[in-house]
């Protein structure tokens, strides 16, 4: 569909269905959420300590054990 739609003319730019949801992911979790003013940050498990020989999970949060 957005092929065609760039195809047509409607849009001047062929946008990427992936890169526009990673985008809006990136700033509802990053910029958004992770603000203290935000209702939703109260929510988030803490911040891990940094241990040796562990690989960044991409987030600063420590992950709850099961």
């Amino acid at each position: 569909m957005l092929n065609k739609a760039k195809k047509w003319g409607l849009v001047s730019v062929l946008y990427n269905l992936r890169k526009i949801s990673e985008n809006q992911d990136y700033r509802l979790f990053i910029q958004i959420v992770t603000d203290p003013q935000h209702c939703l940050n109260s929510i988030l498990p803490p911040i891990r300590i940094c241990v040796f020989g562990t690989r960044d999970g991409g987030h600063p949060y420590e992950l709850p054990c099961c």
